[in-house]
């Protein structure tokens, strides 16, 4: 066998031939794998497609979209962006598809296949419109089972109150032999776009006593308040009671609010006031038209709102009031403010402050500062005092206007009032609490017949009591307390122990006994004891009541000796719950 000899040069000529052949191929390899590889990832998204399987689908076009946007393909890319378009729309996300369908023609306008995508956006276009009929179709069919929706809650009741009053001579008289029958009703609802709410309170309350003076209906309350979903109207219509934007008290009247926005809101009322729940009809006597404007969160946590009432009486202007009021809660803290000054009478009808506080030991503080004309300043108040029942008589007396005013003016008293209380928890089952009020109640002028009414000074009352939970088992309250209170006629100092046991949860055991000392600056004293048990069953549905108690009372008048006087009473009730 022979061998070649080969030369060095010659070897490294042919060493270098196969290296720049190696290069060439594995570039051109390069090149064919990555044909290979787009021409797979468009096999295989149409083979996704194809089998349903649209997520693998996505992205498998969106990395096709990628690698066109790198070579500068437009028809690799063109085919990414209208089966992105595709697969989205067998998604059933329709603002995607719609996005790459738009896409498509805005950058291919003269493509081979514009027409074919411009007709999946037509049929895109037709599905979201029979999409969103068919939503509007749901919702109108859920506000129709909605209707069938509502919730209306309320109790029927009778009682009986029966007291009777026996005199040291053992001579004993009936001061009270009464019936009543009372309804409540809440109800609830749902309306298409809006909802209904229906408040019910009546009563019927007939005297068994001889005389029957205490027999009358009452209606507290009848009115509907009607409210839509998105805040922009509310409507309240009927007897109501409102103690905001410068109404007092019932009255009977609608009060129609429009959202403005989120937190402004727009208010007008008008309506008769209602003098007593008695009446059950509505009095046109006095009459008032108002406006409020409310801002919510004016600033955090801060309420405000300001408001203008114009009142009549018969031919005279009754009040006129503008005002404001501020409310401020947080987690902890509440304040409530309140102005209102009447412009006809030139008066300060009001201003109140008051709030509460609670710390993290839940230490409870409750304040409240007030002054404010008793009754609120009105030209009515010329009728206290007066055997005229309306103005009109009062003008046939040949009194003037002027004189009217005047006369409502010195009937109006000035109140002036302060309130302080804290209640701190002890521990589990004792808590202390105590509260301090001040009242001042200003005279008035003897005038029209009327004879004056005494400033009797300031008022003062001390309250404090020590309750327990679960002292003798796990289902008994205790209370023993202390009021004492500082007229300008007289001090009264009380002592009073509660006790309530509840069994099985559906009994509950009540006893209460109080004492109290009275002692008038003119010499006299009283001093009475109070004791009364009561038992309660309640479930569901049923409201079962009855409470016995006495007030034994012992006067002692100068050279007239002790008199004693016993007052027996009896409450029976009974409440179904609906």
């Amino acid at each position: 066998m022979k061998y070649f000899k080969l030369s060095p040069i010659l070897l490294i000529g042919i060493c270098a031939s196969l290296s720049f052949s190696s290069c060439l191929f594995a570039e051109e390899g390069q090149r064919f794998d990555r044909h290979l590889k787009q021409v797979s990832l468009k096999e295989r998204a149409e083979k996704a497609l194809t089998k349903k399987q649209y997520p693998l689908a996505v992205s498998l076009l969106t990395k096709l979209l990628n690698s066109a946007k790198l070579s500068k393909n437009d028809d690799k890319r063109a085919f990414a962006i209208e089966f992105l378009g595709v697969a989205k729309e067998r998604q059933f996300q329709l603002a995607f598809a719609k996005k790459y369908y738009l896409m498509y023609l805005k950058e291919f306008p003269k493509h081979t296949y514009h027409s074919r995508v411009k007709q999946r956006l037509r049929g895109l276009l037709g599905m979201q419109s029979i999409v969103s009929n068919s939503q509007q179709v749901l919702e109108k069919g859920n506000h129709r089972r909605r209707k069938q929706i509502n919730n209306t809650r309320g109790s029927l009741g009778a009682s009986y109150r029966k007291s009777d009053l026996v005199n040291d001579l053992g001579e004993r008289r009936e001061t009270l032999s009464l019936v009543g029958v009372d309804l409540n009703v809440r109800g609830l609802y749902e309306l298409d776009d809006s909802s209904l709410q229906v408040k019910i309170s009546a009563g019927h309350y007939q005297d068994l006593t001889d005389d029957e003076r205490s027999t009358n209906d009452r209606l507290s309350y009848l009115n509907a308040v009607w409210k839509s979903n998105d805040g922009s109207y509310q409507v309240d219509f009927g007897r109501q009671r409102n103690r905001r934007k410068g109404l007092f008290n019932r009255f009977d009247g609608v009060v129609f609010g429009y959202g403005v926005n989120k937190s402004q809101t727009l208010n007008f009322y008008t309506g008769y006031p209602v003098a007593s729940s008695r009446n059950l009809f509505v009095d046109t006597e006095r009459s008032f038209v108002g406006a409020s404007y409310d801002w919510n969160d004016i600033f955090k946590n801060i309420d405000i709102s300001l408001f203008v009432l114009n009142q009549t009486i018969e031919s005279l202007t009754d009040r006129r009031a503008v005002g404001a009021e501020l409310k401020y809660i947080n987690q902890r803290t509440s304040v409530f403010s309140l102005i209102d000054y009447d412009i006809f009478h030139s008066e300060l009808n009001a201003i109140l402050l008051s709030g509460s506080y609670s710390t993290k030991e839940r230490t409870r503080f409750n304040w409240s500062l007030n002054q404010r004309k008793s009754p609120y300043i009105s030209t009515r108040n010329a009728l206290i005092g007066q055997p005229a029942d309306s103005l009109e008589e009062l003008q046939n007396l040949f009194l003037t206007d002027d004189e009217i005013l005047n006369l409502a003016l010195d009937r109006t008293l000035e109140s002036r009032s302060a309130s302080f209380q804290v209640s701190y928890p002890i521990s589990k089952k004792y808590e202390i609490s105590s509260n301090i009020n001040w009242l001042d109640l200003s005279g008035a002028p003897a005038s029209g017949g009327v004879t004056e009414i005494i400033d009797r000074g300031a008022q003062i009352y001390l309250n404090s009591y020590l309750r327990a939970s679960k002292l003798f088992s796990q289902n008994d309250t205790n209370q023993l307390g202390i009021r004492i209170s500082q007229r300008d006629t007289s001090d009264v100092w009380s002592v009073y122990v509660s006790s309530q046991y509840r069994w099985l949860r559906l009994w509950t055991f009540s006893s209460k006994l109080r004492y109290d000392q009275r002692e008038n600056t003119n010499g006299s004293s009283q001093e009475n004891i109070s004791p009364s048990f009561r038992i309660q069953y309640q479930e569901k549905e049923h409201f079962i009541y009855t409470e016995l108690g006495a007030i034994l009372y012992t006067n002692q008048l100068v050279g007239l000796g002790d008199f004693k006087t016993d007052i027996y009473y009896l409450y029976v009730g009974y409440q179904f719950y609906f």
